[in-house]
């Protein structure tokens, strides 16, 4: 897309293949000191010809800020064989972030309190915070579709509060709160059974970790159930 980066890039994207002898980025060259790329992506391919060279699938140099920004593209040559995802050990979100998903601002808002805790009234969304260890609403993209199937449309940031520059992506969640009480009795039998949807053949509910905020806010979780005989329940 870019060469040399001396600003802002914002919203955009690169594909297609990218071949130079060092500084090379499947979306910029090299970035200059004090400036910022977000919400941006790359799927092209880089090829560093020069024996030691560096490049990443994002961007081949970096001085300045880097967030809310992934790639795909592998990465060939040169000292810096990382997959383009892995950002080549610069400061690159590797994860697909909710900023890309919602780009005319339509999207359904999953904070509607503005408290930057992103609104569960299911089990199926109680589930997928398995997904956002962190609870900012960031999904690794092998988890992308499985997050997006439980909040379906979400607007940009999960529609947690923006950023205190209206310019760049809205800050990041902190983590998730009940808005509705919760049943793991989901055949209404009375009891954790055989026919409840989060059985998993007697193991129940089957726990992760997880190192955000969490507000039950009142609310109930009623029937869950966890039987394990190692780890940490």
């Amino acid at each position: 897309l870019v060469g040399r980066h001396q600003g802002r890039i914002a919203a955009s994207w690169a594909g297609g293949a990218v071949t130079g002898s060092t500084d090379v980025g499947g979306l910029a060259g090299s970035v200059a000191s004090g400036s910022t790329i977000v919400a941006a992506y790359s799927t092209a391919s880089v090829t560093v010809t020069g024996a030691t060279g560096t490049g990443t699938g994002l961007v081949g140099a970096s001085g300045g800020t880097i967030t809310t920004s992934y790639s795909t593209g592998a990465v060939t040559g040169g000292t810096t064989q990382a997959h383009a995802a892995s950002g080549g050990g610069y400061s690159v979100t590797a994860r697909l972030r909710v900023s890309l998903r919602d780009p005319d601002g339509t999207g359904v808002d999953y904070d509607t309190d503005d408290d930057g805790l992103i609104e569960i009234s299911t089990l199926a969304q109680l589930n997928a915070m398995r997904w956002d260890p962190n609870g900012d609403g960031a999904v690794a993209q092998a988890d992308q579709g499985n997050y997006d199937a439980v909040f379906p449309n979400a607007a940009d940031g999960m529609g947690c509060p923006d950023s205190n520059d209206p310019g760049l992506a809205p800050d990041p969640c902190l983590g998730y709160e009940l808005t509705a009480d919760l049943d793991f009795d989901t055949n209404d039998s009375g009891a954790a059974d055989v026919g409840d949807t989060y059985w998993n053949a007697g193991a129940g509910w089957i726990p992760f970790d997880y190192g955000g905020d969490f507000n039950g806010d009142g609310h109930l979780i009623r029937n869950l159930h966890v039987r394990m005989t190692t780890g940490v329940a």
